[in-house]
């Protein structure tokens, strides 16, 4: 099964639609940002006007070999959360330009445990790769 994972303007962090409602993958609210009442600066969400998106472009048989290396080395990240190698390696695929291989890995994501997606989300958003990637 496949799910599309989008981008939020409002604060950067991926987001999905399950039962048609959007929320993010990190927190299950539709915005940390808006729930924190944007984040206590000004202006509504500044970042609305800036559009951020996956790009698809991996050739497909490469696309299924990188997600499976960011897979199998989320396994030994849910066996040791203090092996970081699936975070540089999903890192090194934003800076690539492979913003494709995050996506899918992303859905993949959507399948595992709240509090343990919830703790990787976390992680992943706070690299520079991914703040460079939405900002």
């Amino acid at each position: 099964m496949s799910y599309d994972i989008y981008i939020c303007g409002d604060c950067g962090g991926p987001y999905w639609f399950p039962l048609g409602q959007k929320t993010h993958l990190g927190t299950g609210w539709y915005c940390w940002k808006k729930k924190q009442g944007d984040g206590g600066g000004g202006g509504g969400g500044g970042s609305a006007d800036q559009v951020v998106e996956f790009v698809f472009s991996t050739p497909p048989e490469d696309l299924k070999r990188l997600t499976d290396e960011a897979v199998s080395l989320y396994d030994a990240w849910r066996r040791d959360d203090a092996d970081r190698r699936v975070v540089k390696f999903l890192s090194g695929q934003l800076a690539k330009g492979k913003s494709d291989v995050v996506h899918q890995f992303l859905a993949y994501l959507l399948g595992e445990d709240k509090d343990r997606r919830r703790r990787f989300v976390d992680i992943l958003v706070a690299t520079s790769a991914w703040d460079k990637f939405t900002g």
